[in-house]
């Protein structure tokens, strides 16, 4: 039974990583897409005025029979107050077996001319498993719902390094009739640098979920080294690397993006593949509508001051001098200068 509920919780930390495999940086300050507010509160506070963006992805194609998928929705905005509110919907199906979904209402607030962020989620999570018969008696077959938090706070220092930290699902909620379970707590603390079009991030995490009071913990590295080949308004190609270590299980990724369109108005297309030995693999796909009038930091107009050397030119003005000679009688000439 035990091994059961852990597999529940397997899919759903695969729901926030598979997500999170689709970022461009890993780092809200430098990333494209806002469905990264899942993972990071503060996310939405580096975009325009407006976002809006949804998404459809396939994962483990040609791997399992069933259809795996996710899907997403989220639209955001920045007010004049340096408030930033958003709401959103994220669904991870697995055909036959389990239903899960994810609505987030966010909000934060800027500080420090916008260089400090702080942001926080409401989250409420329905689920719903669909069993075999083998599975008639298993008290998970059922459809609950649960509500948790998550708090963030993001550090831009330059335009080129920034930080963040992140607490997802803080609440301790337990769930479940014969056994107790919990959701999984992630806490990550990350770290990126932007050097014109290349963004390296790193990132430390922990996660940590509760069967039956027993607490189960894992904890891991990742590493994201992203890097945009070529860009024209209609159209730009980048590839990601990833390498993470979770207890010492090591994955080695590669994730490839095309823009279409327009920066403010995109449509994105991303393949991710993992390095494992599976035979017939292809990939993980994922589709993306995208409306958000970032500003651009990897294209940023540096606009650079010429110093030319000073050269002083006096002109000086010579004064014209008007004689003009009266004659007095009985009296010597008299000269009235006028200038």
């Amino acid at each position: 039974m035990q091994r059961k509920i852990l597999y529940v919780i397997v899919l759903f930390s695969m729901l926030i990583n598979c997500y999170a495999s689709f970022e461009d940086s890993g780092i809200p300050v430098y990333s494209d897409d806002a469905f990264c507010v899942f993972n990071n509160p503060t996310t939405i506070g580096w975009f325009g005025p407006l976002v809006i963006n949804s998404g459809y992805g396939m994962l483990l194609k040609n791997v399992i029979s069933e259809d795996l998928h996710i899907s997403n929705l989220v639209v955001g905005t920045n007010l004049k107050n340096d408030m930033f509110l958003s709401c959103g919907y994220k669904g991870f199906t697995l055909q036959g077996i389990t239903d899960e979904s994810v609505y987030v209402l966010n909000f934060g607030k800027k500080f420090r001319s916008q260089t400090i962020m702080i942001g926080s989620n409401i989250k409420w999570y329905t689920y719903k498993y669909t069993f075999d018969e083998y599975y008639d008696d298993d008290p998970l077959a059922k459809n609950f719902d649960m509500f948790n938090l998550d708090i963030a706070a993001t550090v831009r220092f330059s335009e080129r390094f920034c930080s963040s930290i992140s607490f997802v699902n803080l609440l301790s909620n337990h769930y479940g009739e014969q056994i107790k379970f919990s959701l999984p707590k992630r806490y990550s603390f990350i770290l990126g640098y932007l050097y014109s079009t290349t963004i390296v991030s790193g990132e430390l995490f922990l996660e940590s979920t509760e069967v039956n009071n027993e607490t189960h913990k894992w904890a891991g590295y990742q590493l994201n080294f992203n890097q945009e080949l070529c860009y024209s308004k209609p159209i730009s190609f980048d590839f990601t690397l990833n390498y993470k270590d979770v207890s010492n299980n090591k994955q080695f990724g590669l994730s490839m993006k095309v823009r279409f369109l327009s920066d403010t108005f995109s449509l994105k297309y991303t393949v991710l593949y993992p390095v494992v030995d599976i035979s017939k693999f292809i990939g993980n796909h994922y589709i993306s509508l995208n409306y958000h009038p970032k500003k651009g930091l990897r294209r940023k107009i540096v606009k650079r001051t010429i110093e030319l050397p000073e050269e002083i030119i006096v002109v000086e003005e010579k004064k014209k001098v008007r004689k003009e000679v009266y004659e007095v009688p009985s009296s010597s000439p008299v000269v009235k200068e006028t200038l």
